[in-house]
């Protein structure tokens, strides 16, 4: 969570990523991750509009995966 909270997307969804290599099931991984490619997805900064909209998309789609496990997911700590 310290590239999350740092604004550092791109490298908190590598971190997700390493994260969920080692425990596929971690719903706050899944969370986090989805939370960060929705915040890539609507960064400015980004240039390539493509690459926004798939981040968004890729975002939405995990958020939308996880409220099928009914699970309460909570902002990713500081």
């Amino acid at each position: 969570n310290q590239f999350y909270n740092k604004k550092q997307y791109k490298n908190a969804i590598e971190s997700y990523n390493m994260a969920l290599q080692e425990n596929p099931s971690s719903e706050q991984a899944l969370y986090n991750r989805a939370l960060s490619m929705i915040q890539l997805g609507s960064d400015g900064n980004l240039k390539d509009e493509k690459m926004r909209e798939q981040y968004m998309q890729e975002g939405v789609s995990g958020m939308e995966n996880i409220s099928k496990l009914g699970s309460i997911m909570l902002p990713p700590a500081e």
